[in-house]
């Protein structure tokens, strides 16, 4: 038996029509309703950073991280999304709330007395990660997890307006792309250990099999778009609290972006079927949704991505070893995107 065949979400509109699955907050997709949005979404050349394991309580990851803050201070991106986890493991139990309460208020000060452009034009996406333990340890290897509780959010909050605490995962809309964001440590590998290039979720594959980083890539992406879903994996696996997944875990019909943030699995991105660049290394997606993994900044030599909104495209960056003047600026123009650091380049 071999997995059922994806759709793009083209074909998902011939049915669906002008209804809006997405988000209950309109009756009518903003795709087929708004055609000048459309249209300022191809125009403006904006950006949308991923960063995910901000360890706030580690001097040298905060420093880098406000190095990557201020350098955008200039041209400021639509949206910062701040994947957890926020603290280090370090930090015991009893802790942790207080501790993060503590970092992120010292966040939010930082924010509002140095990188004004940031606070006045960027929306700020908070949502926890796996590690992130105010809820204890009985919610914390269940999703949807729920959103960072108010009392220790409030003063950053306060510092910082333009800013959203969400849960794990949770959906955005840019004018009219969809975008959905999930954090969750080893869900490659877990997917990886079932063969899913025969459907079979009851058999695990035999362990004389061994594939490359790229093959097992690909192969987890074509699951999740023949599966329209972000958990493959059975329950005991990645445990769901369903009354909750169908929505935020869904990918039917497909969204325009796709982030899963798993430090534990290589970092990559697609690009879709029909892009332009024929000569990009990236993977091809078949359903031309863009996946990709940010990585994890505290771990893996301070990782994030930057989404180019009218290019559709996904820049792999991350900050340099050595030391240099933050203050600089690192963007050229309105509509020059320059991601701060080294940018990856593709096998």
């Amino acid at each position: 038996m071999a997995l059922p065949p994806s759709e793009r979400a083209e074909i998902s509109k011939i049915y669906f029509g002008e209804s809006n699955n997405f988000s209950d907050k309109n009756d009518l997709s903003l795709k087929s309703c708004n055609p000048k949005l459309l249209e300022y979404e191809k125009r403006k050349n904006r950006m949308i950073i991923f960063v995910s394991d901000v360890f706030l309580d580690n001097p040298k990851v905060l420093k880098k991280f406000h190095t990557l803050l201020t350098s955008f201070n200039d041209l400021a991106p639509v949206a910062i999304v701040m994947m957890g986890d926020f603290l280090s493991c370090h930090v015991p139990s009893h802790a942790y709330a207080q501790e993060l309460k503590t970092h992120l208020t010292q966040l939010g000060h930082f924010l509002h007395d140095n990188t004004p452009g940031l606070c006045k034009h960027t929306m700020f996406v908070l949502l926890p990660g796996p590690g992130d333990r105010y809820s204890g340890a009985a919610g914390a290897s269940i999703l949807p997890r729920p959103l960072i509780p108010e009392f220790l959010t409030e003063e950053f909050r306060r510092l910082v307006p333009r800013c959203v605490f969400t849960t794990n995962p949770c959906r955005m809309q840019y004018c009219t792309q969809q975008i959905h964001i999930l954090r969750a440590d080893g869900l490659m590998k877990k997917t990886a250990n079932y063969d899913i290039r025969h459907g079979s979720m009851d058999r695990k594959k035999s362990p004389t099999v061994i594939e490359s980083d790229d093959d097992i890539i690909k192969n987890y992406i074509k699951t999740l778009e023949s599966q329209s879903h972000l958990i493959t994996v059975p329950l005991d696996v990645c445990p769901t609290y369903w009354p909750l997944a169908p929505h935020s875990l869904n990918l039917y019909p497909m969204p325009d972006l796709v982030c899963i943030a798993d430090a534990n699995a290589p970092e990559y991105s697609t690009i879709g079927s029909n892009h332009s660049d024929s000569s990009n290394s990236k993977i091809l997606s078949s359903t031309g949704c863009i996946f990709f993994n940010p990585s994890s900044f505290s771990k893996n030599k301070y990782s994030f991505s930057v989404y180019i909104t009218a290019q559709r495209l996904i820049e792999d960056s991350n900050l340099p070893d050595d030391e240099y003047d933050a203050g600089i600026s690192l963007m050229d123009s309105e509509d020059t995107v320059a991601t701060v650091g080294n940018r990856r380049k593709h096998n």
